[in-house]
């Protein structure tokens, strides 16, 4: 594989390393916390709990499955392994209403030339497309899912950057949906639109970052 394809995975995967590494540490204090009943400071306060989206307008998720059954998803699950952090979730396909699909339309690889003349290849940066409310994937009821929930289309592009650098593929489905119910499934792990850091709750006209 070319030198320049290889160290733009290694960059994708270090910043996600980073940022992923950043949501895990607060999942396990929230965790703690849940546990002891403390609120910060030491006094003692409502359990906190990770954000699962369930309630929030809509959400983007990158997907893989339907699968027949919970067994079948986690193994796809450990075929799909991003090393030591956290890539996909495994949760009930009922749980997610789907509005419509996303497409890809950057390619994986690309050639261009660089300051010597040569031809290199590279990993362009992904783009999606959405295509409209009412296009796209449905699940079979009864049904599991890998996925990873975002609130902008930003981070769910950066996720497939990081997933294709991880597993070789990009294959994926990217959906927007309503979350119903279940757990947690990743939110908090993209960057918020301002630069601030990561992006902990609900954006205002959260739609709008979708399209």
């Amino acid at each position: 594989m070319n030198g320049a394809l290889v160290v733009r995975r290694r960059r994708t995967v270090v910043a996600w390393t980073l940022a992923l590494a950043v949501v895990t540490s607060a999942v396990a204090v929230l965790a703690i916390r849940s546990l002891s009943g403390a609120a910060p400071g030491g006094a003692r306060g409502p359990a906190e709990r990770p954000v699962t989206g369930v309630g929030e307008p809509s959400l983007i998720i990158v997907a893989k499955g339907p699968f027949a059954s919970e067994e079948e998803a986690r193994a796809a699950a450990a075929r799909l392994s991003f090393g030591e952090m956290q890539g996909f979730y495994v949760d009930r396909a009922d749980n997610y209403q789907v509005f419509g699909s996303y497409a890809k339309v950057s390619p994986d690889v690309a050639e261009r030339r660089n300051e010597r003349g040569e031809l290199e290849r590279v990993a362009p940066p992904v783009a999606l497309r959405y295509r409209g409310d009412g296009v796209g994937s449905t699940f079979t009821p009864g049904t599991w899912i890998l996925l990873s929930a975002f609130r902008t289309l930003r981070g769910a592009e950066e996720f497939v950057e990081l997933a294709r650098a991880a597993t070789g593929s990009s294959d994926f489905l990217v959906l927007r949906v309503r979350k119903l119910g279940g757990p947690y499934v990743g939110l908090g792990q993209e960057p918020h639109p301002d630069g601030s850091g990561p992006l902990r709750g609900p954006l205002p006209n959260q739609e709008s970052f979708q399209k």
